[in-house]
């Protein structure tokens, strides 16, 4: 069995010219989640950043949470997230966020 994206969902995504597009969360095989994945843009050029820990070393800025051992997996997760990212910049105007989810009374006691 090989690896496929069986969702991405974005938090938030937004066009602009240099820094963080967008925060987004990749399921693989319906059964393995990847939360606060990044879409960045830098020199015209999107990238796809893995969530790293939030303990900060002078060297690495973090220690990497998931790490996508082969550039196969690497290109799927990109290339999914990146198509997702575009079509919502596309369909959203420029700035897509995710409608808030409300609970029903009956859940929050």
């Amino acid at each position: 069995m090989g690896i496929r994206v069986t969702d991405v969902s974005f938090s938030i995504a937004k066009r602009v010219e240099s820094g963080s597009c967008g925060f987004c969360r990749v399921i693989l095989n319906d059964c393995i989640a990847i939360n606060r994945i990044r879409v960045n843009r830098s020199g015209g050029e999107y990238s796809v950043l893995l969530p790293r820990s939030e303990k900060q070393s002078s060297s690495t800025g973090g220690k990497p949470i998931v790490q996508l051992l082969d550039e196969e997996t690497v290109e799927i997760v990109t290339n999914a997230v990146m198509e997702q990212y575009h079509k919502l910049i596309e369909d959203s105007n420029g700035l897509y966020q995710q409608k808030p989810r409300f609970r029903s009374k009956e859940h929050i006691n």
